[in-house]
């Protein structure tokens, strides 16, 4: 997927070409696109796809979306409880604290909510919280990540302690996306 990252071609144009591969691959979601405005698009681009739905790539309007394992905006209780407290976060104002606290959340969800998705009820419960931590398994890492309109990025990976997940070490990154030095995107033939 480096190859994407390097890419001067669209996004969704890029994933579209590659997408006949994709099977090859156990399930996933791909969120790809360019997060600064360019002169194709004005506003950014942010796109959605998955190797276990026959649709093309998406293309998401700005707003809260929510993912997990199934796929995008499916309406599991710890997905819509996390957009719900997400969109309330960013109402104030993005703290990458409060970021890493929502996504820490491990209340688990009421049988009656429980998705069916073929696993014991037991495990249904277990895997029911945003944060997992059931025995033996449970959430390794959660990365938060915000761009402000300036282009400054901050990413925080926190990682937890595989023996004891109330300890985790956080990763800190800050860098600038350079508008100005970034290489013109190539149209593809037949494009305006």
């Amino acid at each position: 997927m480096l190859a994407a990252l390097q890419t001067q071609e669209r996004v969704d144009r890029w994933i579209e070409r590659h997408s006949q591969r994709t099977p090859l691959f156990n399930g996933f979601n791909l969120l790809a696109g360019d997060i600064m405005p360019t002169e194709s698009e004005p506003a950014g681009a942010l796109h959605y796809y998955s190797n276990r739905l026959d649709t093309p790539t998406r293309a998401l309007a700005p707003g809260v979306y929510g993912l997990s394992n199934a796929f995008l905006d499916t309406p599991w209780p710890k997905v819509t409880r996390a957009v719900a407290q997400f969109a309330c976060s960013i109402a104030n104002r993005v703290r990458m604290d409060d970021l890493l606290v929502l996504m820490g959340d491990r209340e688990l969800a009421r049988d009656i909510e429980l998705p069916s998705t073929g696993v014991p009820l037991d495990w249904e419960r277990q895997l029911s919280s945003i944060q997992i931590r059931a025995n033996g398994y449970g959430t390794r890492a959660t990365t938060a990540l915000t761009v402000r309109a300036d282009g400054l990025v901050t990413l925080v990976e926190r990682s937890f302690d595989v023996s004891d997940p109330e300890h985790w070490s956080d990763r800190h990154f800050e860098f600038m996306i350079d508008t100005a030095s970034r290489p013109a995107r190539l149209k593809a033939p037949g494009s305006n």
